[in-house]
């Protein structure tokens, strides 16, 4: 107790002393497993005192070009000369599209989120997210950080955050430990994000670009929505089609939904179910 008191006591202090306007910009790899294959999809978090906003680069890049009929030619015709030339694999995509905005001078977050073309956003408010602060200390990035856990929306965390960086903020929704958080993974071992990068933000913090993409709605709806998409994801490409089509790959062979799924992998937030 009396460590935590005095974690609070030199964040509240230290903060106070950072001009408003002083951003900074991580990058953090997120890891997930599925089919017992480590996946790996890059975010930056661009952070202040007052807010902040968690994206993948490559998405706000797509977004703000979806603005200009243009620019989406340009994308098309430099996607078709890739593909022709055996590069398909690294065409600039969307598959990773979450935004996290938040905001700590009114205590708020908003989640932003697609799949299959349904665009949704919800709020949530941050005393959602308590934390317990341990002993334990370790290096990330070169920086002291302590450990600190969580249970949240069915996942039980581990966190590490450095003191030395005064901002209560993290990685996707993580927030509200006296000290940035720089690494945090879940107790089964299937998800984590981990600092790569730190540097002071010269450039504006990313805006949405498309907002109006999104309709609102409830968290809960949302994941059993999405759950749903992933036990059949077939079913959606094909309940437009004529009866009898088939949905194949690059080499000719019919993708079976049993392919595409993993009964083993779960959601960030499991408390759905």
């Amino acid at each position: 107790m009396k460590k935590l008191i005095a974690f609070i006591i030199s964040f509240v202090m230290t903060t106070a002393a950072m001009a408003q306007s002083d951003m900074i910009r991580l990058s953090y790899e997120y890891k997930w497993v599925f089919k017992g294959q480590e996946r790996v999809s890059d975010y930056n978090l661009h952070t202040s005192a007052e807010k902040s906003i968690f994206y993948n680069p490559t998405t706000v890049w797509m977004d703000s070009i979806s603005k200009s009929d243009a620019a989406c030619q340009a994308y098309g015709e430099m996607a078709s000369v890739m593909m022709q030339n055996g590069q398909g694999a690294n065409v600039p995509n969307r598959s990773v599209s979450m935004y996290v905005l938040k905001s700590f001078t009114d205590g708020s977050l908003r989640m932003y989120e697609d799949f299959n073309d349904e665009y949704a956003f919800y709020d949530e408010a941050f005393d959602e997210m308590v934390w317990e602060i341990g002993d334990s200390v370790k290096s990330v990035l070169g920086y002291d950080c302590t450990l600190a856990t969580t249970d949240y929306h069915g996942r039980h965390w581990e966190a590490w955050f450095a003191t030395d960086i005064p901002l209560q903020d993290g990685p996707w929704k993580f927030h509200g430990l006296p000290g940035l958080i720089l690494s945090v993974h879940d107790s089964s071992g299937k998800h984590g994000f981990e600092a790569t990068g730190i540097e002071k933000a010269c450039s504006p913090m990313p805006i949405m670009h498309r907002p109006d993409y999104y309709s609102r709605e409830k968290r809960i709806n949302f994941l059993k929505a999405k759950r749903s998409y992933e036990d059949n994801p077939l079913a959606s490409m094909l309940e437009n089609l004529p009866a009898g089509c088939k949905v194949l790959d690059a080499d000719g062979n019919e993708i079976s939904s049993e392919a595409l799924i993993d009964e083993d992998y779960d959601f960030l937030e499991t408390d759905y179910r």
